[in-house]
């Protein structure tokens, strides 16, 4: 993982994770970043110093996952976002949420009202309301967070047309920016959909 200056592109720092798999997605809060790898059970961790300080690059450590059935040769943790001190993530194969403690790595699931998640890609968040980027079946759910992120329940999906293969989401100007990564292909065309904020 690199890490870049934002006003120059100046390269920061090189974070390389060993054993790794297949490196996802990521979320920086306060104490970390947290990258997820589909291929195991675990997150890598790059702890932050004081003020998002950048540590040497010998600092990465890893936070076992349990409660997340991590199935061989499948993408399983994906998506990633923080959430009220806690942690949630996507499993794309089975098709469910999960809120992780940071603490400890241990992952609960987070009911849905029987909405699936699978192929769940890219998560975004938006005070409670969470945004599910379905890759394969180019759709954006919308589910409302509860108390201590013990439930979601699920508000519609996104008023969507031109979708191919959606994988990750922005929050930006009352719009959410929709990367559409064209998985399988053969194309070099490539493009970002904006959808309402609200089903």
């Amino acid at each position: 993982m690199r890490v870049y200056d934002a006003t120059r592109g100046t390269l920061l720092r090189q974070y390389t994770f060993s054993p790794a798999g297949f490196l996802n997605d990521l979320v920086v809060t306060h104490d970390a970043v947290y990258v997820t790898d589909s291929f195991n059970a675990w997150l890598d961790v790059i702890p932050l110093g004081r003020d998002g300080a950048l540590p040497d690059a010998g600092s990465v450590t890893t936070l076992p996952l349990t409660g997340i059935d991590f199935e061989v040769g499948q993408f399983n943790a994906n998506g990633i976002v923080a959430a009220r001190g806690w942690l949630i993530v996507v499993d794309s194969f089975t098709g469910g949420l999960f809120r992780v403690d940071p603490r400890t790595g241990v992952a609960t699931a987070i009911p849905t009202g029987g909405v699936s998640v699978t192929n769940g890609d890219g998560l975004e968040l938006r005070g409670a309301t969470l945004y599910v980027v379905r890759n394969q079946d180019q759709i954006v759910e919308v589910f409302k967070l509860g108390h201590r992120v013990r439930t979601a329940k699920f508000v519609g999906n996104l008023p969507s047309t031109g979708l191919s293969i959606p994988t990750t989401a922005a929050f930006q100007a009352g719009s959410l920016w929709v990367v559409n990564a064209r998985f399988g292909i053969p194309t070099t065309e490539y493009w970002v959909s904006r959808l309402p904020a609200k089903p």
